[in-house]
């Protein structure tokens, strides 16, 4: 997982919460796969993907935002 990091700031800048502790994170990062079967290895994959096929980490992560944001 090359770009785990990465992958789970990009997730903790669209749904962390404040009210949320590391036990609630937990839980909805398991909640989320279980809902949409994404994952921090599936995201980490794809972004790697991505950046192999020529596209910059900046743009990945921009691109998987926007997704992420339309389809959750």
């Amino acid at each position: 997982m090359k770009y785990l990091i990465e992958v789970e700031k990009l997730l903790k800048d669209l749904f962390f919460e404040n009210w949320m502790d590391e036990e609630d994170w937990k839980e909805f990062l398991i909640e989320l796969e279980k809902a949409s079967g994404v994952t921090l290895t599936s995201l980490s994959n794809d972004i790697e993907i991505g950046v192999k096929n020529g596209h910059s980490l900046e743009t990945q992560i921009a691109l998987v935002k926007q997704v992420l944001k339309n389809v959750l």
